[in-house]
């Protein structure tokens, strides 16, 4: 006799997440704006389903200071601009940002 189980469908992953090599750089670069460098001017060349949904995020993540407390002192930045072509983008943008995954 087999015995089922209940699916947990609202469980978190708990395997980080493995970034693309261009998500990988940016954050390198977020670090590093974090550690005092001065960088103004970004500019990705990504091609489309390339992933670039997670570059605000990665940069939310990295240079807001959580409510918590976070890892550093000071304001790097207090909020995030994404500028997108389609109501579709935007509405994925809307998700990611809600998704407790990220």
């Amino acid at each position: 006799m087999t015995i089922g189980r209940q699916l947990d469908l609202f469980s978190q992953p708990t395997d980080p997440i493995k970034l693309r090599h261009h998500q990988e750089q940016f954050q390198e670069i977020c670090k590093r704006i974090k550690a005092g460098e001065k960088i103004r001017k970004i500019v990705m060349v990504v091609t489309p389903g390339g992933g670039k949904s997670l570059i605000p995020i990665i940069a939310a993540a990295n240079l807001i200071p959580s409510s918590g407390g976070g890892n550093f002192q000071g304001t790097i930045a207090d909020k995030i601009c994404w500028i997108v072509p389609q109501l579709n983008l935007q509405k994925q943008a809307e998700e990611n940002f809600v998704s407790p995954y990220f």
